[in-house]
This record gives structure tokens, C-alpha cells and sequence, in this order.
């Protein structure tokens, strides 16, 4: 049996199949790299974006971490890391900053802003979470941190104002120097500065045994100055070959990283006080009840994956 015997009627001309070409770049070196690498090109992607995204698998590594997983799914989707606000500690006519151990930190979604780290007194808890509220965006972020004695900030050129303060990745203003050769010298500056107070650490506790409040009270062996503003160390005599030192410093101007991609930490404590119901307890200290609305949001995604036990 055949179509024509049914009554079709066609012709060779009549049967038509449309073919639209896809876009693609002409293979190239660059995609060489790619093929080692594992990342493969987007489509209508150019050679120089391509090759700035390979760059990053290097410079900015994929793992499981928060920050990992940070790079990773912004890499895959064609977007970028960017700079969003910069937050720095005042400083004084002296040079010195207002604030006794200045501190920055974003973590879940809260901005913790410290004016005595050292001694754990905590100038402000921000929430940058909360939508319809104060700090949501980083026009109002920054006003709110203006408002500070310790603090201020301002929003990096080209960035919007109104782009999500949840955008801005979970870091400090805080770096560290895990191991730095100390000069053969009675005067050296370190590497970086200024240097956070009760972080710096020395191999050679004989050479420097005891700090003092200024240079003038160097006046025997042992004892040493520190110029936290500037790095300087002094001391009665000079190091012993092989003495090293580590110590924390602050990122100044310090400039906030952020990316389109918000990830957060299901158990990380501050993403927790969003999940779920805070219920007062007899000492006065709060524990998780029922999920909240964004909670329940999340839970039900979670478990449309994997089914887990949340306690509730």
C-alpha cells in the first residue's frame, strides 16, 4: 500500500525541511584550553570572555565551599564577580582610626560592623536580608553604615545603587599573613599594614618578649614597638636569622566583593533566624520553632530533591 493509493498526491518539491544554523564561534586555541579544562564555551560567547572565564577556574577555583560553589555557578552562567561597596574604619586627624580594633564582616545576612574586635564589643548588627526593609539595597546599606561613628562606605562607580545587599559575598575586611621572613634590622616594616592589635605573633619570643607603648620605652633586650598604622616594628636588637612572623592586617581602602548569584548556607546560625520562628526561651536566649514562610519555601524545594529531617 502506498500514499498515492490512499488518494495523497505529492511531489518531490512539496517536501521541504527547514534548517536554521546555529551560531558558533570558529573553533580556536582558546578552545583548546577549554576541552582541558572542562568548561565548555557559551553559546555566541566571544573568544575574549571565553578565555576570561578560563582565566578564573584558575584564579578563582570551584569546590563544595561557599565560596567554591560561588565561583562556580557564576562561571557556568556566563556572569561575573564585581566590586560593590567599600567599607573602611574612620580615621582621625592623629592617623589613627576612631575605633579601638576596627572590624567589617559580612556573613549570612547580617553585616557586623565591630569598633574593639579584640574585646568582642560589636557597634552594630545590620540586617541586609529582610525584603522591604532598611538595608535591602546598597544605596541604603551604605547610608546606614554612614550613620556610624566607627564606620563609612560608599557605593563603587558603575554599580547600581539599588542592586541586592545579599549580593555581596560573605567576607571580611580582615587578610593574613600566614608566615613573612622578619628583616634583619632593628626598624623593618612588614609586608602589610595596618597591622590588627593581638595578631601578631613572632618564632622568636627572646628578641621579642614584651611590647611596649612607645619607642622610648625600648631600653633592653627583649623589648619591642609596634606602629600598627604603619607596620613598623622596633626593637632593642635585631632578629636572629630564621625568625619569621605572622599577623593579621586590614584591607585598606577595602571594596566588598559581590556576585548576581545568592547562595546561602541552610546551616549557617544567621540564615536560620529567616527559616525559622524565633521562640524565647526562660534564659532569655532564642531557639528554632516552626518555618516561616520563606522557610517553608525552602524546605519544600529541598525536599522535592532529597527527604531530609528538619526537627519541626
Amino acid at each position: 500500500m502506498t500514499l498515492s493509493s490512499l488518494g495523497y498526491k505529492y511531489t518531490v518539491s512539496s517536501v521541504r525541511h527547514i534548517v536554521v544554523p546555529t551560531p558558533h564561534a570558529p573553533f580556536a586555541n582558546v578552545d583548546e584550553h577549554g576541552l582541558i579544562l572542562d568548561v565548555e564555551r557559551l553559546r555566541n560567547e566571544k573568544n575574549e570572555s571565553y578565555r576570561k572565564r578560563l582565566l578564573e577556574t584558575v584564579s578563582r577555583r570551584a569546590n563544595s565551599t561557599y565560596i567554591g560553589l560561588i565561583h562556580a555557578i557564576t562561571r557556568e552562567l556566563g556572569l561575573s564577580l564585581f566590586k560593590s561597596i567599600w567599607v573602611n574604619p574612620k580615621i582621625g586627624t592623629d592617623g589613627e582610626f576612631l575605633a579601638p580594633d576596627p572590624y567589617i564582616k559580612f556573613d549570612g545576612v547580617y553585616l557586623y560592623l565591630y569598633s574593639d574586635y579584640a574585646n568582642k564589643v560589636l557597634e552594630a548588627t545590620i540586617d541586609r536580608y529582610e525584603p522591604g526593609g532598611q538595608f535591602e539595597h546598597y544605596f541604603r546599606l551604605a547610608n546606614r553604615i554612614n550613620l556610624s561613628p566607627s564606620f563609612e562606605a560608599g557605593i563603587h562607580p558603575g554599580v547600581d545603587y539599588y542592586t541586592r545587599s545579599m549580593t555581596i559575598l560573605n567576607q571580611s575586611n580582615r587578610g593574613e599573613v600566614e608566615l613573612e621572613a622578619v628583616k634583619g634590622s632593628t626598624k623593618f616594616r612588614l609586608d602589610k599594614w595596618p597591622v590588627c592589635k593581638n595578631t601578631i605573633f613572632f618564632s622568636n619570643r627572646s628578641i621579642y618578649k614584651t611590647e611596649v607603648s612607645s619607642i622610648a620605652a625600648i631600653t633592653s633586650s627583649g623589648k619591642y614597638h609596634i606602629d600598627y598604622m604603619k607596620g613598623i616594628i622596633t626593637s632593642y636588637l635585631p632578629p636572629l636569622p630564621g625568625t619569621s612572623v605572622r599577623y593579621k592586617y586590614h584591607s585598606l581602602p577595602w571594596v566588598a566583593w559581590a556576585s548576581p548569584v545568592i547562595l546561602h548556607d541552610i546551616n549557617n546560625n544567621n540564615f536560620m533566624v529567616k527559616m525559622f520562628e524565633q521562640v524565647l526561651q526562660d534564659d532569655g536566649s532564642y531557639t528554632n520553632g516552626l518555618p516561616t514562610t520563606v522557610g517553608k519555601d525552602i524546605i519544600n524545594e529541598l525536599m522535592t530533591v532529597y527527604p531530609m529531617y528538619w526537627g519541626t
